[in-house]
């Protein structure tokens, strides 16, 4: 959220002209995907573990968080191959006017990048409600009290 919010009071802050916006968005971007893939990477390898771990009454759960968090990574990678890198050819070199497929790309984006963020907040909300407090979550946590 962070990077959503410096991103916009950069991009409309009056004292940037278009060509320091475009040199702004081809630094920042290629790290956002970078720091994006590492998140999600992360969410989905714990997701996996965490569907793994679980008894048999939150694996589906578990199991569709490590479907979601998949498909938001996914979506990411898409996002930057299809869209980020023919929209960062609309903007090289800095300050070339702004064309219809410039338009069509940044909204692109936009729908695009809210979709993998709200896949990958489903699947951490998913990982985080608890189970149950009768039974231990994990296989090879604790044994409830009448098992040991």
């Amino acid at each position: 959220m962070l990077f959503v919010i410096t991103s916009v009071a950069e991009q409309v802050h009056p004292r940037f002209d278009s060509a320091i916006r475009d040199q702004l968005a081809a630094i920042r971007f290629p790290l956002y995907y970078l720091y994006c893939w590492c998140c999600l990477g992360l969410l989905v390898t714990t997701s996996i573990i965490n569907a793994w771990l679980c008894r048999k009454q939150g694996r589906t759960r578990a199991g569709a968080a490590a479907a979601i968090a998949t498909a938001a990574l996914l979506t990411a990678i898409a996002d930057h191959q299809f869209v980020f890198q023919p929209l960062l050819s609309e903007i090289t070199p800095p300050g070339k006017p702004r064309t219809q497929e410039f338009i069509h790309l940044h909204n692109t984006s936009r729908v695009v990048n809210q979709i993998h963020v709200g896949l990958a907040a489903i699947a951490g909300i998913l990982i985080c409600l608890p189970l149950s407090t009768a039974a231990p979550n994990l296989r090879h946590g604790p044994l409830p009290t009448s098992e040991r």
